[in-house]
């Protein structure tokens, strides 16, 4: 696991109510986009990684799914909404199409 700020700030909300807010069910693609988003969009970070993820699934008393790392894999391929880094395959990064399906899509209505 890999901690990061969940708690938020003065000028972002914290990660349970950034989850609230967006609402991403519980497909673990949608979970994942979010958390991304709140990491790289919120936090100001370039990447995400496996670690922080299982964290926040951690946190927020998600049920962690099992190999982690393979579902993330099996998402990327079925829904493009990110992927691993070019440099780095350890880090993720979101997707054109991940950061418009969290920012302008959820919640669903």
């Amino acid at each position: 696991m890999e901690r990061f700020d969940i708690h938020g700030g003065a000028d972002f909300p914290s990660l349970k109510d950034y989850m609230e807010e967006k609402k991403p069910g519980k497909g673990n693609g949608n979970i994942i986009a979010v958390i991304g988003h709140y990491i790289t969009e919120k936090l100001g970070e370039e990447h995400f990684s496996e670690g922080q993820v299982e964290y926040a699934y951690k946190m927020l008393n998600i049920k962690r799914p099992n190999h982690l790392r393979q579902i993330m894999i099996n998402e990327k391929n079925k829904r493009d909404l990110f992927e691993p880094n070019a440099e780095d395959a350890t880090k993720w990064q979101l997707t054109r199409a991940g950061e418009i399906f969290v920012s302008d899509q959820l919640p669903e209505s």
